[in-house]
């Protein structure tokens, strides 16, 4: 090749970069350009559907295809939900907050939260001031009617249909799991929950079978079913009619006073944990039950001389709820059924105990 030519081929690679560099430039130019390095141009930011980013003054709007502004530029930032809705940040006295507004800028979630992130088109979660995470639906209504100490999701860039993968929330000491259902809604799948029973802290895990309940009622239901069946025996151990009479789901709180057991003036000693199971039914009809079994102490055998003979006892509890016109629960019926203490699910130490001493 001779030096002529050689030259030539650098001149002309030369300015094919220049012209590659010039292609790129105009490209990142019209896609991402920031408004606020250069406030007078209308800048391009390709949208789903028929609209665009512009920015006009250091904010930005949104116009479709036709130019017609559907947004005024007034904000900080835009990011499109899907067709309607759009999360935007504007400045507050406390710094940039973010909300979601519609076409016509109504606002759907108020200007509240520090930050908003969408999670592949399937929920999005806001932080408030304070740190604590809500979770919305994409047309901005709460999922949970709840503000949660921490959040996550399994897989991030994963949907939540892939196997394995839920959302993780918790509050205080209670994790709840929320997993995709199989007509692609979003169902509460696991619950561990932190009670005091005994007077001790025990993690009781459930597995939520009703794929009909919202996630809000799972998480309020499941704890009230758990709290009212501890309540329940508690109050029942301890002769407390008032107590139960307010658990009652009809008029006559005799239902729920078992009469094939010697309870009166016995001494609750061990609770296990209780065990809730609320299913959906053919007809469209959620029950809501609990098990639970009891160590306790009844005085037996009392004599002329007023001494007796303490029984240690096993029992299991089977509690049947009913919703309230408040939409709260109240026990409908109770059944208490004596069990062998193999069979009352009590700790290994007071098995050994009872055994013993029954023998």
């Amino acid at each position: 090749m001779s030096r002529n030519i050689r030259i030539i081929f650098i001149i002309l690679s030369v300015i094919f970069i220049i012209f590659l560099y010039q292609i790129c430039r105009f490209y990142m130019n019209v896609k991402y350009i920031s408004v606020k390095d250069d406030p007078e141009t209308n800048t391009v930011n390709v949208l789903r559907g028929d609209f665009y980013v512009f920015g006009e003054n250091g904010f930005y709007g949104v116009k479709n295809s036709k130019g017609k502004i559907i947004i005024e530029a007034r904000w900080n930032e835009i990011n499109q939900i899907d067709s309607e809705r759009f999360i935007v940040s504007s400045f507050a006295s406390r710094g940039i907050r973010y909300g979601i507004i519609d076409t016509s800028e109504n606002i759907i979630v108020p200007f509240v939260y520090t930050d908003i992130t969408g999670y592949n088109d399937e929920f999005l979660v806001g932080t408030t001031e304070k740190g604590k995470y809500v979770l919305f639906d994409n047309s901005g209504q709460t999922l949970i009617s709840e503000e949660w100490d921490a959040f996550r999701k399994n897989y991030d860039s994963k949907p939540l249909s892939f196997y394995g993968n839920y959302i993780q929330v918790k509050k205080e000491k209670n994790i709840y799991q929320i997993q995709s259902s199989s007509d692609g809604g979003l169902f509460m799948k696991k619950l561990i929950m932190t009670k005091k029973i005994n007077g001790e802290e025990r993690e009781l895990t459930v597995l939520n079978r009703s794929s009909s309940l919202s996630l809000s009622d799972s998480c309020r239901i499941y704890n009230e079913v758990i709290d009212n069946t501890l309540y329940y025996i508690n109050a029942l151990f301890s002769n407390d009619t008032a107590a139960i009479m307010t658990l009652s789901w009809g008029d006559d709180y005799r239902d729920l006073m078992p009469d094939n057991m010697n309870i009166r003036g016995s001494e609750l000693k061990y609770i296990t944990d209780p065990v809730p199971e609320i299913t959906d039914s053919e007809n469209g009809i959620v029950s809501y039950r609990c098990e639970v079994s009891v160590y306790y102490i009844s005085h037996d055998d009392i004599r002329w001389d007023g001494s007796y003979t303490d029984t240690e006892n096993t029992a299991r509890f089977e509690i049947t709820y009913k919703k309230n016109t408040d939409g709260k629960l109240s026990i409908l019926k109770a059944r208490a059924i004596k069990t062998d203490v193999s069979e009352a699910g009590l700790p290994e130490d007071i098995k050994i105990r009872v055994t013993e001493n029954a023998s």
